[in-house]
């Protein structure tokens, strides 16, 4: 901000080049340095305990992949089981349509 004040624009960019880092880290530099600055950042809600929040709620079950994987390959051969029947079905259905 003083060679802002001193020489004009381009503080950001003499900075950058001088420290090594990115101008959105002097920004942010410059942010924390004035006095009675305010963080963008919102708060952690009241209540809520410091910390990340626990991953699954407490009343949702467990996923059971083996289970889950074991239900679809039945299904799958229970599909395909009446799909097979369907098809015999609509053979003798066109061909007792065709008598009449």
């Amino acid at each position: 901000k003083d060679v802002n004040g001193t020489r004009g624009r381009g503080g950001v960019a003499s900075a950058v080049r001088k420290f090594g880092v990115s101008a959105l880290t002097i920004n942010k530099w410059l942010q924390a340095a004035e006095p009675g600055a305010v963080s963008k950042r919102p708060g952690r809600p009241p209540g809520r305990p410091p910390g990340r929040p626990p991953g699954r709620p407490p009343g949702r079950p467990k996923s059971d992949t083996a289970n889950t994987l074991k239900r679809l390959a039945d299904l799958d051969g229970q599909i395909t089981k009446n799909e097979t029947e369907l098809i015999s079905l609509r053979k003798e259905f066109k061909r007792l349509k065709e008598l009449l």
